[in-house]
């Protein structure tokens, strides 16, 4: 199982967005494509909520899943359960892939987590290096991606 490390990186970048949707065309492009259960918990978080996982992120490297939401449930219950909620859906889903689409997401999930940047801007071009780096799945592969995760649309129309 995958950490729930790029979750609260997301949550750390999104500090950068105008709640409660994001305007900037850079920031927007990032948060359409987010999957649904991302944007859910976006939403229903606030600029305290990404202000404490921010102040957690040292923490927080190197726990596993269980060490990383003992962490955030102490210092604020609710938004660890909201944190768990969104990692249990979007797993839930990346899980029923078949295996070389579900490679593929585990993959970039682990590439983009270890990303280490200090604006939005770095971070997107550093995503999309490693976007680059991976290469594109195959089409049947993207189909089924895209199936599960409509929003993902257009991730590899640049590639």
């Amino acid at each position: 199982m995958i950490s729930p490390k790029v979750f609260i990186l997301f949550g750390l970048f999104t500090i950068a967005f105008s709640f409660p949707i994001p305007n900037d065309e850079e920031e927007r492009e990032l948060y359409d494509l987010l999957p649904e259960e991302i944007k859910d918990f976006y939403r229903e978080t606030s600029e305290a909520d990404l202000s404490l996982l921010h102040g957690l992120r040292e923490q927080l490297k190197g726990k596993n899943e269980q060490e990383s939401f003992r962490i955030i449930k102490a210092a604020h219950a609710p938004l660890a359960e909201r944190l768990k909620t969104m990692y249990t859906k979007l797993f839930q889903k990346i899980n029923k892939l078949s295996e070389k689409p579900k490679t593929y997401l585990t993959n970039l999930i682990r590439r983009i987590e270890d990303i280490d940047a200090e604006s939005l801007e770095d971070w997107l071009a550093k995503v999309d290096k490693v976007a680059v780096t991976l290469g594109k799945p195959d089409q049947a592969s993207q189909n089924e991606i895209l199936t599960t995760f409509p929003t993902l649309d257009g991730f590899w129309d640049d590639m």
